[in-house]
């Protein structure tokens, strides 16, 4: 029994750290982490690489990889010190969705793929004990 990355999540990695590496130095960390620049263009582009959809199902744009997959590129993200939404878009929309009782979870998903809408969770105090509703952000 192997306990490695595949062939294809070590490819996915090596991906993310080139394109992370031409696309967000650590001066361009430095601009966004201090307000001086918008990270948009950043998330764009890692949305264009598929990023937005990880593991959302292909039927709804996604590219339905797994949780493995996803450590791989938060792992790449984390090293480049990479600002963005990933983890609350590409990892916890298609749950949060899910659990929130949306009736099509998956409906609002092809937007999210393509990177045009970043879920977030909301939630209430007078809304104690209910999961957050969500709204595009």
């Amino acid at each position: 029994m192997e306990f490695g990355l595949s062939q294809d999540q070590l490819m996915l990695g090596d991906s993310v750290r080139k394109f992370l590496a031409s696309e967000v130095p650590l001066d361009t960390v430095r601009q966004l982490a201090a307000g001086e620049a918008d990270d948009s263009s950043v998330w764009q582009g890692l949305a264009d690489m598929g990023l937005a959809g990880l593991i959302i199902p292909e039927a709804h744009g996604g590219a339905q990889l797994g949780m493995l997959d996803a450590v791989v590129i938060a792992e790449a993200l984390g090293y480049a010190a990479c600002p963005g939404p990933f983890l609350s878009t590409a990892i916890m929309s298609a749950y949060l969705l899910k659990a929130a009782g949306a009736t099509d979870p998956l409906a609002r998903m092809p937007q999210v793929t393509i990177g045009s809408v970043s879920p977030s969770a909301t939630s209430s105090a007078r809304e104690k004990g209910k999961l957050p509703r969500l709204i595009p952000s």
